[in-house]
């Protein structure tokens, strides 16, 4: 008796009580207006969020390549070429100014990323990669500044030095006095003139310091010089007797030339060495002056410039893979 009969099946009930079910058969469900509302703009938002992040995270992950870099390779060629040579106190100047700048920049990025927002500020993800950008810079700055000083001081300083200096050809080392030439930078010495290796003498003092008489091929097996004016030098290249000597393009025929040594702390350990040769020998070297024995003085010179370069791109190649690298273990483990 408590029975009724329902004139609407039991399926179109369920349908009423739950909505988001479709009777079997029936077409889907197709929102009308924006359908699900809310749900449906929240979705669409989300998803615009998610591709403007990872645009924002491209984009910062240029900038950390290729910013540090930039600033790596601008101060090496700062430090290591002729800017340096003629305006060191400018060149001195302009670097404090950087290392200034690139330091305010790093301290306001970790401001930021300790939760210190400023207004205006560009989006998180940018944010977060210039504390990155801006550490990495700082290191390569200072890695920049140590390797173009020493690239400087090893083979661009002595190139310039060398070519602010004069050339002379033809030079008979037993008629002329060193005090006469004073400014050689490059020197062609006469035919005949050879290296006395009889009279060499070493200097040592960590390294061995080595030098040996340039003198004419007749006094070189007879009567010594009035003074020995004319040294070929070398580090490490002989005992510390002298014996042994083989210091540059010794045992070239064909080699008659001197390129000047132009670094003063080498020159000092030369001078002790050529003291003792004359103590040891019993000869004179009033104005002592000192070369590399070499067969082409300008082709040396010209290798100074060589070697800088070549060290330049070097450094650029390495510190750009280096920053690939570290950029590409940060992208990582921000996207864990």
């Amino acid at each position: 008796s408590n029975f009724r009969f329902s004139p609407v099946p039991y399926y179109l009930h369920q349908s009423a009580m739950h909505p988001g079910m479709t009777v079997y058969g029936a077409a889907p469900h197709q929102p009308q207006h924006g359908g699900d509302g809310p749900l449906a703009a929240g979705k669409i938002t989300t998803a615009m969020r998610h591709y403007r992040y990872k645009r924002t995270n491209v984009i910062g992950l240029c900038l950390s390549v290729f910013v540090p870099w930039l600033i790596f390779c601008l101060t090496l060629s700062l430090v290591s070429f002729s800017f340096h040579y003629h305006r060191p106190v400018l060149t001195t100047g302009i670097l404090t100014g950087s290392a200034l700048c690139l330091s305010v920049l790093l301290l306001r990025s970790l401001m930021r990323t300790c939760g210190h927002k400023e207004p205006g500020e560009s989006h998180p993800a940018l944010a977060d990669w210039s504390l990155f950008i801006w550490v990495t810079a700082l290191i390569g700055f200072i890695v920049a500044v140590g390797l173009g000083n020493r690239n400087f001081w090893l083979n661009l300083q002595p190139y310039y030095d060398i070519n602010n200096l004069s050339v002379y050809t033809d030079v008979d080392p037993a008629q002329v006095w060193g005090q006469e030439m004073m400014d050689a930078g490059q020197v062609g010495f006469s035919k005949g003139a050879t290296i006395d290796t009889k009279r060499a003498m070493g200097f040592k003092n960590q390294n061995t310091y080595c030098v040996a008489p340039i003198s004419s091929a007749l006094s070189t097996h007879g009567a010594p010089l009035s003074s020995y004016e004319f040294w070929a030098v070398g580090s490490n290249c002989c005992d510390a007797t002298g014996a042994n000597f083989h210091c540059g393009e010794w045992d070239n025929p064909d080699a008659r030339g001197g390129l000047r040594v132009v670094r003063n702390e080498d020159r000092a350990f030369y001078r002790l060495a050529v003291q003792q040769a004359q103590s040891t020998h019993a000869i004179k070297a009033v104005h002592p002056l000192f070369f590399y024995w070499v067969a082409d003085p300008v082709l040396e010179t010209d290798q100074y410039l060589r070697m800088g370069f070549r060290n330049l791109l070097i450094a650029m190649i390495g510190h750009f893979g280096c920053q690939l690298l570290l950029v590409t273990f940060a992208g990582c483990a921000v996207a864990l």
